[in-house]
């Protein structure tokens, strides 16, 4: 028999065997690219579908097999406690586009003078950051003053900063945070302040502390933006305290706050010839003591003014003031820009 006739009555029988042999092979190979391919969603990579990921906490897309699938079942399955979050974003590229108002113009140049206004805003409240209300918690212990802030009362207090410069709002040259804490006797009050070289020239109280490297709280009790008591603390734990009638008038230098203070070094004091990482202040301020006080001590829910500074000037200082809320002029006693200390559990 020829070879072509031969062979034209074996192709039925290879036909037969290899459509079926094709189709396994297709699927086996379907499903191991089903296993290997990762998850996307929203064009973000994520690890490889295995079904032993499946039962972890994290959310993860499942695909299904497309030849498994039940008739109606969806496409996708999503797992664990954030799957509502995707959901909620894939939900509105399903509605339909809105219409265009016939009195704008579509395209990208009115687009791209939205976006210009919204950054030139967003920079300039960046610049012009105002700090609102600040919550302070009550103490559930006792707190030592020593300046190493180690109990674990201070864990529950909010951090306030980092501080900005005064005069623009823009970030410091070294980072300051304080923390405020409260209870039936006492404001307590911490300032953790970064400092590449520690100095100052005063080491008595009530020397002008304001002149150098200090941090500083203006408290006013009663709300007024008038009767406030400014307090000051240097790195050799250095105390300056005065009371004011008005912004700059009624200076008594003769009132004490009655704080009792402390300060930790990270480096040396008044030694360039090291790098120091800065300084811990630390004060306990007598509700008894403040001027301007609605009542002995405030209740939860009180709400005072106040703010924190810290000024950075003298030998080895850039002559930075910071602030908690930026005053935007060259005076800290700005007391229109203090922030709002709100009192609570």
């Amino acid at each position: 028999m020829d070879r072509r006739v031969r062979g034209a009555a074996r192709a039925p029988r290879r036909d037969q065997l290899g459509v079926p042999l094709f189709r396994v092979l297709h699927r086996a190979l379907h499903r191991l690219l089903d296993v290997l391919r990762p998850a996307r969603v929203h064009g973000e990579r994520r690890r490889a579908d295995r079904a032993h990921l499946l039962r972890g906490p994290a959310f993860l897309v499942r695909r299904h097999p497309a030849r498994r699938r039940a008739p109606g079942a969806p496409g996708h399955q999503l797992r664990g406690a954030d799957a509502d979050g995707p959901a909620a974003v894939l939900e509105p590229a399903r509605r339909a586009r809105a219409a265009v108002p016939p009195d704008r113009t579509p395209g990208w140049p009115r687009l791209n003078v939205s976006l210009l206004a919204v950054a030139l805003v967003a920079s300039g409240a960046a610049c012009t950051r105002r700090t609102g209300e600040y919550v302070v918690h009550r103490s559930n212990g006792p707190i030592a003053i020593d300046g190493v802030l180690a109990e674990a009362a201070w864990d529950r207090a909010e951090r306030a900063g980092p501080f900005v410069r005064s005069l623009d709002g823009k970030p410091c040259t070294a980072q300051t945070v304080a923390r405020l804490l409260w209870d039936d006797d006492n404001l307590y009050l911490a300032f953790q302040a970064e400092d590449p070289d520690i100095s100052t020239p005063f080491t008595r109280d009530d020397e002008a502390l304001y002149t150098s490297n200090v941090v500083e709280i203006f408290l006013n009790p009663s709300g007024d933006l008038r009767r406030y008591d400014e307090i000051e603390l240097a790195p050799s734990n250095a105390l300056f305290d005065a009371s004011f009638t008005g912004r700059r008038q009624g200076m008594d230098l003769s009132w004490s706050s009655g704080a009792r203070h402390a300060v930790h070094l990270d480096g040396t004091l008044n030694d360039s010839r090291d790098v120091d990482r800065g300084w811990t202040a630390e004060l306990a301020i007598p509700f008894a003591n403040l001027t301007g006080m609605p009542r002995p001590r405030p209740r939860r829910g009180d709400t005072w003014r106040f703010n924190l500074y810290r000024l950075r000037q003298g030998p080895g200082q850039p002559g930075e003031g910071q602030a908690y809320s930026p005053p935007m002029v060259g005076d800290f006693h700005a007391l229109d820009r203090f922030a709002t200390l709100r009192f609570d559990d």
